[in-house]
C-alpha cells in the first residue's frame, strides 16, 4: 500500500470525523443508493475503495453514486468537464488471463469452438491504481437510472435469514439498552416495539450481528475491550462500515448512531496510523460477506425480479413458459449466462433456457427441475477461506488435494495458510491458518442433492482446469 495514498485517505477522513460527516456517521435513508457504483460494470465498489469515494464525494458535495474512468465515461457518450481532476483509487490483481495463441499468433480453439484462456495465479497481489470521476464531473452521461428499491417484506424476509443463519441467540428486553455480549456469545434488544419502523430494528439489529462476528467460532478478532476504550473504537468501526454496507444492500438504511465516544479515538488513531482505515474497511467486507455468504442467491433473485420487470410479458415471467432447460450458473458467471439470453425462474429459483437453443449454453451442466441453484460450492468455500484469513481466488480449488496459499500480512514467499475441498457427496473440507493458529473442517449449507453427478463432474473440470 503507498503510504502517500494512505495519509491522503486518512486525513480526509480525519476531517470528516471532526466535523462528525464520515460516511458510516451518517444517516442515509431507506431504499436510498449511496454506496459508489460503477455504471459500467454495474458493480458497487467494495472496502476502502468504497469510503473513500463516498469520503470525496462528502467533501466535493456530490450526489450521483456513480464513479468511473475517464475511458468507461467515453463508452457512455460522456466526457470529463475541463479543470475536473480524477480521485485515485487502488485495487489488487491476484490473478491475470490470457488467450492461448498459435506460433503465428492465432488465438488457439477449444473443443467448443472458443478461444482457449489460461489463468495465472499470483504469489503476491499487483497493486493497481485508477483515476475514476464522479458522474458530476461529466457531461453528456444520461441521469442515473432508478434502482427500485426492495419492497419491504422481502428486504425485511432478508434480514430475518441473515440473522436466523447467524445463529446468535437475540434477546428482546425491557429498555432502550441494546449490545453484543461477547462472553455469552448473545445480542441484546429492546422490545420491537421500542422501535419507530421495522428498518430501524433491522439497522439496530445488524449492526449488533456484525460485532458478533468477531466471536471466536466465526472471524475471531479481538472484542475483549471496555466502552470507551481506543479497542473498542476500532471495533466500531469495523462494525460501523459493514452496517454502512449491509443497509444499502437490503434497502434499510443507515442510522449515524452515537458515536461521541468513539470520534476522538478514531482522530488519534488515524493520525498515528493512517492504514489502519484500510485495515478496517477489510474486515468490515469480511463481515458482510460472512453475514451475506447464504443469502446471497437470494438477493440476486429478488433483483432480478426488479431487472425483468421492465418488459414484455414474457420478460417479466407471466407470459408462456413454453419448454424450458434448467443450468448450473456459477454466481460470478451470471452476467455472461444473462447476456446470452438465460432467464432467471424466480418461482424455481433457477437459471433457465429455451430447449431449442441448448447448444449455446453447453458451458454449464443441465440439472433436474425443482432443484435450487442456491451458490456455487467453491464460492461458498472460497468465503469460508477468506474468513479464515487466507488469500485464495474467487473460486477455491477443490480436487480433494492440500493447497499452500498466503494469508493476510504473510512476508513476501510465505504461505502460512492451507486448504483441501472436495466436490463429492456433499462439498466439505479443512481450513488451516497457521499464522493465527486456527483450524476447522468446514462443510457446505447446501443439501446433498442439490449438485447432480453431472453438476459435480463440471466443477471438477473446471476445479482442474479442462
Amino acid at each position: 500500500m503507498d503510504r502517500a495514498y494512505a495519509l491522503l485517505v486518512a486525513r480526509r477522513l480525519v476531517e470528516q470525523l471532526e466535523q462528525g460527516t464520515a460516511p458510516w456517521m451518517k444517516t442515509w435513508r431507506p431504499g436510498e443508493r449511496y454506496m459508489p457504483y460503477n455504471p459500467v460494470s454495474g458493480r458497487n465498489y467494495r472496502g476502502m475503495n468504497a469510503v473513500w469515494l463516498m469520503a470525496e464525494a462528502e467533501a466535493n458535495g456530490y450526489q450521483d453514486p456513480r464513479w468511473l474512468t475517464a475511458l468507461q465515461a467515453r463508452s457512455l457518450g460522456g466526457t470529463v468537464e475541463q479543470g475536473e481532476k480524477g480521485t485515485q483509487i487502488q485495487f489488487w490483481k491476484w490473478r491475470d488471463s490470457r488467450t492461448v495463441v498459435d506460433d503465428a499468433g492465432a488465438a488457439v480453439l477449444g473443443d467448443n469452438g472458443k478461444p482457449l484462456v489460461v489463468t495465472t495465479d499470483f504469489e503476491r497481489p499487483q497493486v493497481l491504481s485508477a483515476a475514476v470521476f464522479n458522474a458530476t464531473q461529466l457531461s453528456g452521461l444520461e441521469p442515473a437510472p432508478d434502482r427500485p428499491a426492495l419492497p419491504e417484506l422481502q428486504r425485511y424476509e432478508i434480514a430475518e435469514a441473515i440473522i436466523a443463519d447467524a445463529r446468535v441467540p437475540l434477546l428482546h428486553m425491557p429498555g432502550t439498552w441494546s449490545g453484543y455480549d461477547p462472553l455469552n456469545d448473545q445480542i441484546r434488544l429492546p422490545e420491537r416495539e421500542r422501535f419507530a419502523t421495522a428498518d430501524e430494528y433491522y439497522r439496530v439489529a445488524l449492526h449488533e450481528e456484525a460485532h458478533a462476528t468477531g466471536h471466536p467460532i466465526r472471524l475471531n478478532r479481538d472484542l475483549e475491550h471496555p466502552f470507551g476504550s481506543p479497542g473498542h473504537a476500532r471495533e466500531e468501526l469495523r462494525a460501523g462500515i459493514a452496517s454502512l454496507v449491509l443497509g444499502e444492500q437490503l434497502g434499510i438504511g443507515h442510522s449515524a448512531g452515537n458515536h461521541a465516544a468513539n470520534r476522538r479515538h478514531w482522530i488519534t488513531i488515524l493520525k498515528a496510523d493512517p492504514q489502519e482505515i484500510f485495515r478496517a474497511a477489510a474486515e468490515a467486507e469480511k463481515i458482510v460477506n460472512y453475514l451475506r455468504r447464504l443469502q446471497r442467491q437470494q438477493n440476486d433473485e429478488v433483483m432480478e425480479t426488479h431487472v425483468t420487470n421492465i418488459g414484455d410479458g414474457e420478460r417479466r415471467g407471466e407470459g408462456v413458459r413454453g419448454e424450458r432447460v434448467y443450468i448450473t450458473v456459477p454466481y460470478d458467471e451470471k452476467d455472461l449466462a444473462r447476456k446470452l439470453g438465460a432467464r432467471w425462474d424466480k418461482d424455481a429459483r433457477s437459471w433457465f433456457v429455451p430447449g431449442e437453443r441448448l447448444a449455446e449454453f453447453s458451458r454449464w451442466p443441465r440439472k433436474n427441475q425443482g432443484l435450487v441453484d442456491r451458490i456455487d460450492p467453491r464460492e461458498e468455500f472460497g468465503e469460508a477461506l477468506r474468513a479464515a484469513g487466507l488469500v485464495v481466488p474467487a473460486l477455491p480449488i477443490m480436487d480433494g488435494k492440500l493447497h499452500r496459499v498466503p494469508v493476510e500480512d504473510d512476508k513476501r514467499g510465505a504461505r502460512s495458510g492451507a486448504y483441501t475441498g472436495y466436490l463429492d457427496g456433499r462439498p466439505a473440507g479443512f481450513i488451516q491458518n497457521h499464522k493465527a493458529g486456527y483450524k476447522r473442517n468446514w462443510k457446505s449449507s447446501q443439501p446433498t442433492e442439490v449438485l447432480t453427478p453431472q453438476m459435480r463432474e463440471a466443477l471438477q473440470k473446471t476445479a482442474a482446469g479442462k
